[in-house]
């Protein structure tokens, strides 16, 4: 999802050795492992789902392109309709901060 909305950025997504350490929360690996197959049984359908949204250039179309990217998901039911809402809500923090971030400059 992050690669095809930074198409529309004109960049990409590149991958190198972790920066950071993270202290993890108790958590079951299996269920971790188990919740992750989807993905990567469905990569070939996600990959054409997601190019074939239409999505708009330029970094103010950032949160439209991602919410999107997740209705696409969710009507070909690779997601629940149930992230839309945790999408939503990420979205309006940021949009929040941003704002926030301007009145103190």
């Amino acid at each position: 999802m992050a690669q095809r909305c930074l198409w529309e950025l004109g960049t990409g997504v590149a991958f190198h050795a972790p920066e950071v350490f993270q202290d993890r929360n108790p958590h079951n690996l299996m269920r971790d492992f188990d919740d992750e197959v989807p993905g990567y049984l469905l990569n070939d359908k996600i990959a054409q789902i997601l190019e074939a949204t239409d999505l708009n250039a330029g970094s103010e179309h950032v949160s439209d392109n991602l919410h999107r990217c997740y209705e696409a998901l969710i009507k070909n039911e690779i997601l629940p309709a149930k992230e839309m809402l945790l999408v939503e809500t990420w979205i309006s923090d940021l949009n929040n901060i941003a704002t926030q971030n301007s009145k103190n400059v």
